[in-house]
């Protein structure tokens, strides 16, 4: 059979990507005539937007006298994100060889040897436009292809397959109602054919040798992990850092809290910190939309689910309300302070008018 393991490393670069400034950084663009349908499909697919990809120097791997050619691309998704895609086709092969591409000490090394000089590439290119840094936090998933007819596959390898999914090398110790679990988050455009999720890596079985569009789908919803998963940790970060500027200005007098400037300072902390991170959400939520073709919306929606992608939303919608809720207090404090600042003002012109009018009067 013919296969191809896809390493994808998606990293934030907390700073927008405009196309139109990034896409003449790099060379050796994707041809995108291949992401164009050729598979059966409805009349009209709806387009969603599809990032910039560039292809970079890949190399070669030898595992048990077999060589491989890794070719490696970045997608650039103007979010924020890019995705460094190591590509490791595997022609004639079982899936044993699959399996070796996947778990191999020698493999291993090579990936990370590879990504590491895309990485300082990519990340050097883009910054001569666009200052960024790759976050250190990042999203690493594998996407498998394996030509064959999905019936076929399982009947032979089944317990591989799930391996493959939840990254178990000895697969054939797996339990059978573990594997069918496993198998049970998957998605069939017709019978021959099934795209399988898991936590760890996704498996698709088919006959077509198309996936361009799958593996941008299994991208965004890395993406939108990555996102969510930085943006918890961030607002959680920005809610300990300001906690104690916060119990200060509760227990400030009228005195202190007309001198002091802490709130202003706050206040401009909490108000870019929540517009940056609504912005970036929301674009990053846009990504997932005009996926009109029904087969792509449920591919995207199976990733949403096995990734907890609502829920995690959830809890970062939360923690932007509560520092959106303490934003509201801080300017409430600033227009307590305008006030105070405005009355103290008032009084002390009409001490100056008194002492003007007393003045005045001892003269006579």
């Amino acid at each position: 059979m013919n296969a191809e393991l896809v390493y994808l490393f998606v990293y934030d670069t907390n700073a927008r990507l405009p196309q139109d400034k990034v896409k003449d950084i790099l060379k050796r663009p994707e041809d995108f005539s291949k992401y164009e349908y050729k598979a059966p499909s409805p009349e009209e697919v709806p387009t969603f937007s599809i990032p910039l990809i560039f292809n970079l120097r890949g190399g070669e791997l030898n595992i048990g006298g077999t060589a491989l050619k890794a070719k490696v691309q970045v997608a650039i998704y103007e979010p924020g994100a890019i995705s460094i895609r190591i590509r490791l086709p595997i022609e004639n092969a079982d899936m044993k060889a699959l399996l070796g591409a996947t778990f191999s000490k020698e493999a291993k090394e090579f990936v990370m040897t590879l990504l590491q000089k895309s990485k300082a590439s990519i990340e050097g290119s883009i910054s001569k436009i666009i200052p960024i840094k790759l976050s250190e936090s990042n999203e690493t998933y594998r996407f498998y292809y394996i030509h064959g007819e999905s019936a076929e596959v399982l009947k032979a390898s089944r317990k591989q397959v799930a391996g493959l999914l939840v990254d178990e090398k000895d697969a054939d110790n797996l339990d059978d109602k573990y594997v069918g679990e496993v198998l049970a988050n998957s998605i069939s455009y017709n019978s021959k054919d099934a795209f399988f999720v898991g936590w760890e890596a996704s498996v698709m079985i088919d006959t077509l040798d198309l996936y361009d569009y799958e593996l941008i789908i299994t991208e965004i919803a890395n993406i939108q992990l990555l996102k969510l998963r930085l943006y918890r940790q961030r607002a959680n970060e920005m809610l300990g850092s300001t906690s104690d500027t916060m119990s200060r200005l509760m227990g400030m007098g009228i005195m202190r809290r007309m001198l002091s400037g802490e709130a202003t300072k706050l206040n401009h902390m909490l108000s870019a910190f929540y517009d940056n991170a609504m912005e970036t959400l929301n674009a990053t939520d846009n990504i997932a939309f005009g996926l009109g073709e029904w087969y792509l919306s449920k591919l995207y929606a199976l990733f949403a689910n096995v990734f907890k992608i609502g829920e995690l939303s959830q809890l970062v919608k939360k923690d932007m309300e509560i520092i959106e809720k303490r934003q509201e207090f801080v300017v409430e404090h600033l227009r307590a302070r305008q006030t105070d600042i405005l009355e103290f003002i008032v009084i002390v012109l009409i001490v100056v008018e008194v002492v003007i009018e007393v003045a005045f009067l001892q003269r006579l």
